[in-house]
């Protein structure tokens, strides 16, 4: 038994060389040689390929403050529609205050008003409770100092598209709302 080691795991070879080499190769060629095979080719070569479509339902999310100018202590509540059909979503709540580099504060949830993580904080404004459907998102917060803090809400998600030969695919595309901007005063 003889042992090489090709910048990698160590390759075993049992038996003949030579044979076991030819035997490889033809293993490696046997799929290419079955699509070749199997292909129903039908346009010539030098055709090119319709271009893609755009997807026929616009995918868009739409914003919502309760309010843009609150006390220190009031609640603002966000909510977004979410316009077009997203397989598997997750959705952001970005919260950035005035002078921090975006985001400040990065909410991630799920359908089922599952939270599944949270980055950085705000000093503005402080999270309170969150509602989440499929086609709807909601976030309460309660302004807990003075300054300015920008919000938008994402969705990320599979949208079914399908490219000039009528093939569909599942494609994943994050897209967010417009910015909203509270300012947040003394009582």
């Amino acid at each position: 038994m003889n042992e090489e080691n090709v910048n990698g795991p160590v390759i075993v070879w049992r038996g003949n060389r030579k044979k076991m080499k030819k035997q490889f190769a033809l293993l490696l060629a046997l799929p290419l040689w079955a699509a070749a095979c199997t292909s129903n080719q039908t346009s010539s070569p030098s055709a090119t390929p319709a271009p893609a479509q755009l997807p026929t339902a616009v995918y868009r999310v739409e914003i919502e403050a309760s309010a843009t100018a609150v006390k220190v202590g009031d609640r603002v509540t966000f909510t977004a529609a979410i316009i077009g059909n997203f397989g598997n979503p997750m959705y952001y709540i970005e919260i950035t205050d005035q002078g921090d580099r975006p985001p400040g504060m990065f909410i991630s949830l799920i359908p089922g008003n599952v939270i599944r993580g949270t980055t950085g904080s705000s000093a503005v404004l402080g999270l309170v409770a969150t509602s989440v459907d499929p086609d709807r998102i909601s976030a309460t917060f309660s302004a807990s100092s003075p300054g300015t803090a920008t919000v938008r809400i994402g969705v990320n998600g599979e949208i079914a598209e399908t490219d000039g030969t009528g093939r569909s695919f599942l494609n994943y595309v994050t897209i967010y709302s417009e910015s909203v901007t509270i300012a947040a005063t003394e009582e």
